[in-house]
């Protein structure tokens, strides 16, 4: 009676889930309709009156500048000039003022009048000094800038193909690093950092704004044709206008905004074709049988009589397909544009894919005489995708290649070959017999409204919402290798939402000619909550249900089977402000402050402030240097600032309670039920605050001959109350541990880059670009024994049977501490260096380790170029790290004869240490250098011309070349980091191979 009523409690629950999931799908799917219904709107209603105006944009040589920006003055109307400069813009007022502009020139202003062909001459401007910039709440130009700010056009940006938007900007800035977490798995993501490492347990990424809006999730959904510009906020006197999201540095990105006038169309796409980067450090079957003959002899029985490329099986030359629409116009008092995009991504795997369809709108509005202007920005994404099996591409690299895949006496095992060693499965079976979708569906909505007081006082509110909902459905059949039960499924969801409203009041104003002020203040509020579900059952009937009859598994009635949810929140409230002063465009001031409360942090420690100052002194401005002819822009920039980090799990600083489930221990019986029992589950903590990030930046900025530019930025940070958990006894505390604000760290580093016309005639052009970057870490403190906290060093990252990485005081995060090997002994067990000489080796003490290096690397550059000869053009770029030390996992569980004894395969070194016969361990043998030299990306291609239409053809290849000695998977890995969970840690590199790119793309504006 009670298993029924039991099962009946989870078909509801299951019910729910699937009525819930129905609802939200056709709430989505009716918001889709709506903005797909907008983005058709009034295509063909804005067309204009008025006078046309045209011409053409070249240089000082005479060179057309294609792209040059053609803005009617106080107005929203504007085009841009074709591939020969040409441009054709009509006019809304008779006493028009035109505004020409282009990147890397200075900007020139034109009175129409009577004029109906305009030839406009525009000088270079190495330093680009007019460019705007975006930084935090606002705008300002290069010229101004005094904190550490870099920014990326999309006229810059890597074309092809990419999970995310961030490959547009890989390599592209000094200090910024971009990897990818998973090879080429179109379901993954990039990994981010600036500056380094600033946590031990916090959030370790950027704070992303996209258009004034914090981004919580993936960019996925964000296609790079979309985007405008990339502005990064470097140093601390940048970023503490964000307060304790700063930290870890600032991305802001800007998407590209409704242009007034005639309607335009903007078509992108491409097709990919992807082959997995296969390396030679396995045995092929034929080597396997003479690998075995002569270091195994005896073992007359590994030969299975086939040949199989268990790669080959379960992989596939995917097509990728991408598609970008937009259109966009409008008149004086409303513009928009709307956008919709389409990628079609398919893994190396079969049944490995992602679908992106997001659809977007933006509209500008103005009213009362242009005082009142309203943004509106609606994105909606829906990602359906597939996942491969965990371990898959490690069964297809280990897995015996003289095995077959099927073998038709297996009846009860679907007819596939078994081999029934513990930990190995057939890959083929694995791929077949699972299921693993998923569905995210995402909406960002943004308002913005400006209203002018006055001309230089305005008045701004900010208003955004994001939501994230995501379905999972898992389901293995009862012939997945090694599952040991008839079938098990697993469905869940998760909804993330976040709110924030952001009003300020904004003053420029200026005081004669030579001071200009510009401030802001304003008030911020952002809440956001999570919740999840998850169910899991096994053991069904059937498998014919995949996971659509989660109850149906008879794990459920043997109380086995698992069910959870959860619902968490917090707030963030702030207040800032800034004031920039510039007097003569050559002394210049920003001072920023702001105030702000987490409920993520204790009672005594809600509130903290964060300010910041950085200066600025434009050299070439000053009188002795007028005649230094060849010096364009000479700017030194200093900077402080205070920023936190509160990127840390929510209810840290509260006493908290769990049950023990699945432990005996946690029931006990009264009057006649099963109770559970709770007991606590951490140490309140009402003084735990924000880790907090002091840095002091210098910089320069400088343009040579109008053909170079380039900056040097020298950075010191320290990071003190870094949170960690500490042993604490028990009793007095009611846990073993408390999460608690004890350490101190510092990053110290120096960033160049150097940007220049190689060749600059009518015809033929070469631009090159240089980025190079070096960080230093310390972990300066640990304990503070004053207060009880006391820890000598942290052991993390498990590495076979033993931890790999030490940290200590003095020393940097991600040194690898191992073993000296010295050799093998007859009976196969490993013989290591007596390092601290008392007579006996213990390979897990400190004293018989020895530093080896460090997982972070000692410097990373990147080199961009783009040449053009006529209507040709071709970039390609290169990027790499030295220096770095990595865990050889491959040689460390694969090179070693017992891995042929075992029955699998192994890597083809071991013909070189035959020696190698005893049991796996960690040691200097198995940590290799990581140091890589990539050709990123090559791009050719063509532009045409059609009247007032351009039109872009190209070819491109990516991750073409890698040049490096590691023998591994592939030496770009993200860094392990710190990880004390041992058993849970799958710290190896076999989750997902590299691919190397082909691709054809076309760009056609009309």
């Amino acid at each position: 009676m009670k298993q029924n009523q039991k099962k009946n409690e989870i078909n509801r629950v299951s019910d729910l889930y699937l009525m819930d999931e129905a609802t939200q799908k056709k709430r989505f799917g009716n918001v889709a309709l709506v903005v797909l219904c907008l983005f058709f709107i009034g295509i063909g209603s804005y067309a204009q009156s008025g006078d046309v105006a045209n011409g053409k944009v070249i240089d000082v040589n005479g060179v057309p500048l294609p792209g040059a920006s053609i803005l009617e003055k106080g107005t929203k109307n504007g085009v841009s000039s074709d591939f020969d400069g040409n441009f054709s813009i009509k006019l809304q007022s008779e006493n028009s003022i035109l505004l020409f502009s282009y990147v890397g020139y200075s900007s020139k202003e034109i009175i129409v009048g009577s004029q109906t062909n305009i030839v406009v001459t525009l000088e270079e401007d190495a330093a680009k000094l007019d460019e705007v910039v975006v930084i935090g709440y606002g705008t300002t130009t290069r010229k101004e800038v005094t904190g550490s700010v870099a920014s990326v056009r999309s006229e810059e940006f890597i074309q092809g193909v990419m999970t995310s938007p961030l490959g547009a900007v890989q390599g592209k800035v000094a200090g910024l690093s971009i990897v990818s977490s998973n090879g080429s798995d179109p379901n993954s993501d990039y990994t981010i950092r600036i500056r380094g490492l600033n946590s031990l347990s916090g959030g370790k990424a950027p704070l992303i704004i996209v258009d004034g809006a914090v981004w919580s999730g993936s960019l996925k959904m964000i296609d790079p044709e979309q985007i405008k510009t990339f502005d990064i906020l470097k140093d601390g006197s940048a970023a503490a206008i964000y307060g304790t999201r700063g930290t870890n540095g600032v991305v802001l990105i800007t998407l590209k905004e409704p242009e007034q006038g005639d309607v335009k169309f903007e078509f992108s796409s491409f097709v990919s074709y992807e082959v997995v980067e296969k390396n030679d450090l396995w045995f092929t079957a034929d080597e396997y049988r003479d690998a075995t003959n002569t270091l195994i002899p005896d073992y007359t029985d590994l030969d299975k009589g086939s040949s199989t490329d268990w790669l080959d099986e379960v992989s596939r030359n995917p097509i990728n397909q991408n598609y970008n629409l937009s259109i966009t116009g409008g008149k004086a008092n409303l513009a928009f544009r709307a956008n919709i995009t389409y990628k079609n991504n398919e893994g190396l795997f079969e049944k490995n894919y992602s679908n992106v369809v997001s659809p977007s709108i933006f509209v500008t509005q103005k009213a009362f005489g242009d005082r009142l202007t309203l943004d509106y920005k609606l994105l909606f994404s829906r990602t359906t995708s597939s996942d491969i099996p965990g371990g898959l591409y490690g069964q297809t690299i280990t897995r015996n290649p003289t095995e077959p895949i099927y073998d038709p006496e297996n009846i009860i095992g679907n007819g596939y070959y078994d081999n029934l060693i513990q930990g190995s499965r057939n890959p083929v079976a694995m791929v077949n017999e699972s299921t693993f979708d998923r569905e995210v569906n995402f909406i960002n909505g943004v308002v913005n409204a400006d209203y002018k007081l006055m001309e230089s006082l305005s008045l701004n509110v900010n208003g955004s919402y994001n939501s994230w909902l995501g379905t999972n459905g898992s389901y293995l059949t009862k012939f997945y290798p090694l599952l040991g039960k008839s079938g098990q499924a697993s469905v869940g969801s998760w909804n993330t939402k976040s709110y924030i409203l952001e009003p300020s009041i904004r003053y420029r104003f200026g005081l004669g000619e030579d001071h200009r002020f510009n401030a802001i203040v304003g008030y911020s509020f952002n809440e956001s909550v999570s919740s999840n579900m998850s169910i899991t059952n096994a053991n069904y009937d059937t498998d014919n249900f995949s996971y659509n009859n989660i109850a149906a598994g008879n794990d459920l009635i043997e109380g086995l089977a698992n069910i959870s949810t959860y619902k968490e929140s917090n707030k963030l409230i702030s207040f800032y402000g800034r004031v920039s002063y510039n007097f003569k465009d050559k002394y210049l001031v920003s001072a920023s402050v702001r105030h702000e409360g987490s409920s993520r942090f204790g009672e005594n420690n809600k509130w903290g402030t964060f300010p910041a100052l950085s200066l600025g002194w434009r050299l070439n401005q000053e009188s002795f240097m007028e005649d230094i002819g060849f010096i364009n822009e000479l700017k030194i920039r200093a900077g402080v600032g205070v920023t936190g980090n509160q990127s840390i799990p929510n209810y840290q600083s509260i006493p908290r309670l769990s049950t023990r489930i699945g432990d005996s221990s946690g029931l006990f019986y009264y009057l006649g039920n099963w109770q559970n029992v709770y007991v606590p589950d951490n140490n309140p903590n009402p003084d735990l605050k924000w880790e907090t990030k002091t840095e002091y930046n210098i910089g320069l900025d400088f343009g040579l001959f109008n053909r170079v530019s380039g900056s040097i930025d020298m950075y010191k940070r320290t990071i003190s109350d870094l949170l960690w958990y500490y042993n604490v006894p028990v009793p007095p505390n009611v846990y073993d541990n408390i999460y608690a604000n004890v350490g101190e760290m510092t990053n110290k580093g120096i960033e160049i880059l150097l940007k220049g016309d190689i060749v600059k005639t009518p015809k033929f052009n070469w631009n090159s670009s240089v980025t190079w970057s070096k960080n230093v870490n310390e972990m300066v403190k640990l304990s503070d024994p004053s207060r009880g906290y006391e820890l000598e060093f942290i052991k993390y990252t498990p590495a076979a049977t033993s931890w790999a990485q030490l940290l200590r005081e003095g020393d940097a995060v991600g040194n690898f501490w191992v073993p000296i090997y010295v050799g093998t002994a007859e009976d196969g067990s490993i013989i290591y260096e007596d390092l601290d000489g008392d007579g006996s080796v213990d390979e897990n003490s400190i004293g018989d380790r020895r530093n080896v290096g460090n997982e972070y690397p000692d410097f990373e550059m990147g080199w961009q170029n783009s040449l053009t000869y006529n209507k040709f053009f071709l970039t390609f770029s290169f990027r790499a790290m030295f220096g770095q030390s990595l865990i050889n996992w491959d040689r460390l569980n694969n090179e070693n004869v017992k891995r042929l004894t075992d029955g699998r395969n192994a890597m083809k070194s071991i013909l070189d240490h035959p020696e190698y016969v005893g049991e796996y361990r960690f040691d200097d043998r198995f940590v290799d250098d990581g140091t890589f030299v990539k050709l990123d990306n090559i791009v050719f291609g063509y532009d045409f011309k059609f009247g007032q239409n351009m039109l872009k053809l190209y070819v491109s290849g990516r991750n073409l070349l890698t040049i490096t000695n590691f023998k591994g998977n592939d030496p770009e890995q993200v860094p392990v980091g710190i990880n004390t969970d041992y058993e849970k840690y799958g710290g190896d590199n076999l989750s997902y191979p590299y691919s190397r790119t082909y691709l054809l793309g076309l760009k056609f504006n009309f």
